[in-house]
């Protein structure tokens, strides 16, 4: 049954079927989360304004977190993401119950991630069917030093400092990293191996992040569509896709934080991240990628400095077309031929006179411009 009408739901007299209620059915709003996670109670004018505009209106201090998030990715890819894997460990193994995470937002397993480019998108899926790929709803991230890697089945006991996992673009299960955040809630079994855990992890952002601000480029300004079509496309010609995705294109369903994070070096991705945090923390001091100890260091310097002197391929940016297409390829339109000039007025009449009884050929060959007709030689 429908819940009684509140005092700002009016409903119309009986005797005054044509008068239209002051605003729509409660059924009709959609309920918004607010900054913080609570539901906020939007006042009369605002719920009018979203119902009219289908929900595609946005307001101020309103977290839509159900929203697919397509816009402000950071440009070094760092993200607080919220790992559904590490949550299934936390119920299977530790007993958690399943609605306190999801209704008390207990035990929620946020962690220090990297959004990966399109070029390693592309790369660490390139075995996977593409309808098993994350599509334009997910963000394929790696976890920094996750604590559960070495619970994780496929790994075998073996922890392991990445790890790649999909998770939703949406504010539920990603979010810009903080500049200072604590570990995530744990049981007490594991809960000091997931501080020790939590603290290599933000060494290791800290690391990506500084030298993202120094060594990669912001982001290009213009319309972000284009650019990102362009660098699709690049992307896709520079690996070695099956040959029916060749022959079908590049993916246009994977989402926008692939297309907008930058695409880090090999020498960064490539770096021997256990030994060179190890080598850290031994030695008391921040981890820092431009002053790495021996012998990494000569090594990380060689590579960045052949990345450096790469020949590098622009990338043109291509205008949108409006085409129509049909099944079977692209609809060609016909070749049309050049519309010739209007004829002279004079022309017009001579040829109309070439019609009539008194036709005289000598003016008509003046009146369109042909030279006099010669008399005729007489021969030998």
């Amino acid at each position: 049954m429908d819940p009684e009408p509140t005092s700002e739901e009016s409903v119309p007299e009986q005797d005054a079927p044509q008068q239209r209620p002051t605003e729509p059915p409660r059924a009709l709003l959609p309920e918004f989360l607010h900054q913080g996670g609570a539901a906020k109670q939007l006042e009369p004018e605002q719920r009018r304004q979203l119902v009219a505009s289908g929900g595609t209106s946005r307001l101020e201090s309103v977290n839509y977190g159900d929203a697919i998030l397509t816009d402000n990715w950071p440009r070094d890819g760092l993200l607080l993401a919220r790992s559904t894997v590490a949550e299934k460990i936390v119920v299977e193994q530790y007993k958690i119950d399943r609605l306190k995470i999801l209704e008390e937002n207990t035990c929620q397993q946020w962690w220090p991630a990297r959004a990966i480019s399109v070029e390693e998108y592309l790369e660490y899926y390139a075995s996977t069917p593409a309808r098993f790929r994350p599509k334009v709803d997910a963000v394929a991230v790696v976890f920094l030093n996750p604590w559960w890697s070495a619970e994780v089945k496929d790994n075998a006991g073996e922890s392991r400092m990445f790890e790649l996992e999909a998770v939703e673009a949406k504010a539920t299960h990603a979010r810009p990293l903080p500049a200072s955040y604590e570990p995530p809630d744990a049981p007490q079994p594991i809960k000091e191996a997931v501080a020790k855990a939590h603290a290599d992890a933000v060494a290791l952002a800290s690391a990506l992040k500084q030298f993202a601000a120094k060594h990669i480029d912001p982001i290009e300004t213009g319309d972000a569509w284009p650019r990102r079509a362009a660098r699709l496309k690049a992307a896709f010609e520079a690996t070695k896709p099956a040959p029916r995705e060749r022959r079908q294109g590049p993916p246009g369903d994977v989402s926008t934080a692939h297309l907008d994070v930058a695409c880090y070096p090999p020498h960064v991705l490539q770096l021997p991240w256990r030994k060179v945090v190890d080598a850290a923390r031994a030695r008391g001091r921040s981890l820092d990628l431009d002053d790495l100890p021996e012998p990494f260091s000569s090594t990380f310097n060689k590579q960045a400095l052949e990345y450096a002197q790469r020949p590098k391929t622009p990338v043109v940016l291509e205008e949108p077309v409006a085409t129509s297409r049909k099944r079977g390829g692209e609809k060609k339109s016909p070749v049309r031929a050049p519309t010739p000039e209007p004829p002279h007025p004079e022309r017009v009449r001579a040829a109309f006179a070439a019609k009539s009884s008194s036709f005289d050929e000598g003016s008509f060959l003046k009146a369109i411009g042909a030279p006099a007709a010669e008399a005729p030689q007489a021969k030998p």
